[in-house]
């Protein structure tokens, strides 16, 4: 298990990240583009920030993270939650993605798929969790340094994504009609040093 997922869980929720997760929600909103599904679900959704956000898109919203404290997170706020749709939170461990009641209408996630080791396995499994028609879109950044999980000891991910590359890498695992394009450009501050990045958002299909 990685360690500081489970150490940052109880103070993840800082000013600046609840910001971002409010654009981040806004764009997968208006590029998804889907009426009210039966299941949607959310993967590495830490505390539920961009999740919560979207939840009216579906009547079941899953919500799955593979830390253990991360959900303890998020089950504390789905007991609050008195919103439109039923919230399960799953805790799946890493690389292995939770079976949902139904084929998903839309799956997404934010600034999660660089933290998947197994990429092409991550985007097929997904591919076979959606129904047909449904989407899959997601947030994502630009390449960056290495330097830019400094803070992350436990890091063994991707230093963020060239958007050519992986469109490909979703038409291989049987997405269509896939778009992306740069939206937002931030910063994350580690030891008073300013590490900027550029997200991204990405769409597929399954057809």
């Amino acid at each position: 298990m990685d360690s500081y997922f489970e150490q940052q869980a109880a103070r993840w929720d800082t000013p600046a990240r609840i910001r971002r997760a409010r654009r981040i929600a806004q764009e997968i909103r208006l590029r998804a583009g889907v009426a009210r599904c039966r299941v949607a679900m959310e993967l590495g959704s830490g505390t539920g920030l961009v999740g919560f956000a979207l939840a009216d898109c579906a009547q079941t919203l899953i919500l799955s993270d593979p830390s253990a404290a991360m959900c303890a997170v998020l089950r504390a706020k789905a007991a609050a939650y008195r919103g439109p749709a039923a919230v399960r939170v799953c805790q799946a461990p890493p690389g292995r993605l939770p079976d949902p009641p139904a084929p998903c209408g839309l799956i997404f996630h934010s600034m999660a798929l660089h933290h998947v080791r197994d990429l092409g396995a991550a985007l097929r499994q997904s591919c076979q969790m959606l129904a047909p028609g449904g989407c899959l879109c997601f947030v994502d950044m630009e390449p960056v340094s290495r330097a830019f999980h400094a803070d992350h000891p436990d890091f063994a991910g991707y230093d963020g994504f060239d958007q050519a590359a992986l469109r490909a890498a979703l038409e291989k695992a049987g997405f269509s009609g896939v778009r992306s394009a740069a939206f937002l450009r931030d910063q994350k501050v580690i030891d008073g040093r300013a590490h900027p990045f550029t997200l991204f958002w990405m769409c597929g299909t399954k057809p």
